[in-house]
């Protein structure tokens, strides 16, 4: 298949935006669908990429549809086929782009679905592969129109999947997520489906199914007693794909509910009933117990989108249906009835896979509140689980991810929320002169200090430690209260120099 054979069927009405001389005379080996900035995971040499640009906003730098094309060159990509739903033609950067790396755009109208466009261009390879003319009732593409009648009736997951398993003469097909959770599972009618039952293979065939994000993605996950073809399982993986955008398009308004939820938290000054018409709103009755979660998403091209999805992945095993919004400076904040140690468990459990699949560079932080009784306090409830939040995503403890404000006992806690450049401004400030003489003159003046306090202020106790003469250790403490200004025979003196420490 050529990219020009889009342009000859017409029910499609794909149009060319730049593709000048024999540009269209590239061989097409297959099509996917993915609206990521970057999709460079999911690419192949040959393939036809199909993006509706959600992620685009007019006002992004140029540059930023330059490397989206570059990357489509990196991987051989055969063509851009850009939808018009989000942004009606092509935008001109877009245009720009292609020309300057010679990759064909084409413009696909709002009025022809990108599942319209993949199905053509399946039918197209499966007649040239098996050498039959179009419409002669391959075996592969039967499968793959009667799968995808399925989702357009709306039969949901699992029903999908018991037919993509007898398509496949599979025992049992699964689909799950980034996090291992298993979205839904289905067995041939009449099938016991139990994985590794006598016969299957002890591992199954996997194939990705790209979401918005790459912590959504899904895997089909096929057990069989014998190897599944490659073109099947991705025909089966396309088909689950378009019930994938189902599921998405159908949780639109349970989040812009959230996202008023969050926002009245934001706005309420002791007026309750805002918070509480939010809260019927997304399903959550007056008087739960109610804890709320806020997490952040840092790195190179992190998104609020990306955080939002994540915390509503983490937060399944303990909610049916999470109600996460996104507050106005871009962080995600969930509003949780479940048990403080089902949600605790639940944001563990599914931290790891989620910074696996966000790759390098790139990290997920969340804090959580104490749970509060009435509607009144849930403002209180935000405000602790930001400051949680602050104690890890501003340098808290090593290797943590997700901090309980439970959990934050003691001056080291109430100063690991501050903002890291509050905590940096104290510390110089404080111990700046003395610092800076352990630098020019080799002191250690500063390790002195620490020990002393660690050995709650014994001049004993610390020449001991150090291996020092007492004398030495009254030295060095009289040398400390000159650089700092201080008296550590007052008891706020020592306390201050301790908080500075903590807070380098």
């Amino acid at each position: 298949m050529l990219v020009r054979d889009l342009l000859t069927e017409k029910e499609l009405g794909i149009c060319v935006r730049w593709a000048p001389g024999g540009i269209l005379d590239r061989r097409a080996t297959g099509a996917i669908t993915t609206d990521l900035p970057d999709p460079s995971r999911y690419l192949e040499s040959g393939r036809i990429l199909l993006t509706g640009l959600v992620w685009w906003r007019a006002d992004d730098p140029s540059h930023a549809l330059d490397e989206f094309v570059r990357r489509l060159v990196r991987a051989g990509v055969a063509a851009l086929l850009a939808g018009e739903a989000a942004h009606g033609p092509a935008p001109d950067a877009l245009v720009a782009a292609c020309r300057a790396q010679g990759v064909p755009l084409l413009s696909v109208p709002s009025s022809t679905g990108f599942h319209q466009v993949s199905e053509y261009v399946h039918r197209r390879l499966s007649a040239e592969e098996y050498g039959r003319v179009e419409g002669s009732g391959l075996p592969e593409e039967l499968m793959r129109r009667d799968l995808t009648a399925l989702v357009s009736d709306g039969v949901g997951a699992g029903a999908l999947l018991e037919h993509v398993a007898a398509a496949l003469s599979a025992q049992r097909c699964e689909i799950v997520t980034t996090t291992g959770r298993v979205v839904a599972s289905g067995s041939p009618t009449g099938s016991p489906g139990q994985r590794g039952t006598e016969g299957s293979r002890d591992r199954p065939a996997v194939a990705p199914v790209p979401g918005p994000s790459p912590l959504e993605t899904w895997w089909l996950r096929v057990w069989a007693d014998r190897l599944v073809p490659a073109r099947p399982l991705k025909d089966a993986a396309e088909v689950v794909g378009l019930e994938r955008a189902r599921s998405v398009a159908s949780r639109h308004d349970h989040r812009r509910s959230a996202d008023h939820l969050v926002s009245a938290l934001h706005r309420t000054r002791g007026d309750r009933n805002p918070v509480l018409t939010a809260l019927s709103a997304c399903g959550i009755p007056d008087g739960a117990h109610l804890s709320v979660v806020t997490a952040v998403l840092t790195g190179p091209g992190a998104e609020a989108e990306w955080a939002r999805s994540a915390l509503e992945e983490a937060l399944r095993p303990a909610e049916e249906r999470p109600v996460v919004g996104l507050s106005p400076e871009g962080t995600a904040v969930g509003v949780v009835s479940a048990p403080p140690e089902e949600l605790l468990r639940a944001l563990h459990d599914s931290w790891n896979p989620l910074h696996s699949a966000l790759g390098r560079g790139t990290a997920l932080y969340a804090g959580v509140s104490t749970p509060v009784a009435t509607a009144d306090l849930l403002p209180t409830a935000l405000a602790q689980s930001r400051f949680a939040l602050g104690s890890v995503s501003g340098g808290g403890p090593e290797g943590s991810t997700v901090m309980a404000a439970a959990d934050m006992r003691g001056v080291g806690g109430l100063l690991a929320g501050l903002p890291a450049e509050v905590r940096r401004d104290y510390h110089q400030r404080t111990l700046g002169g003395l610092l800076e003489h352990d630098r020019r003159t080799g002191s250690e003046f500063a390790r002195t200090l620490r020990v002393f306090l660690d050995q709650n202020g014994s001049w004993v106790g610390t020449a001991r430690a150090l291996h020092l003469h007492v004398n030495t250790v009254h030295y060095r403490v009289r040398r400390i209260e000159e650089l700092t200004g201080t008296d550590m025979s007052v008891l706020d003196h020592r306390l201050d120099l301790r908080a500075a420490l903590m807070c380098g």
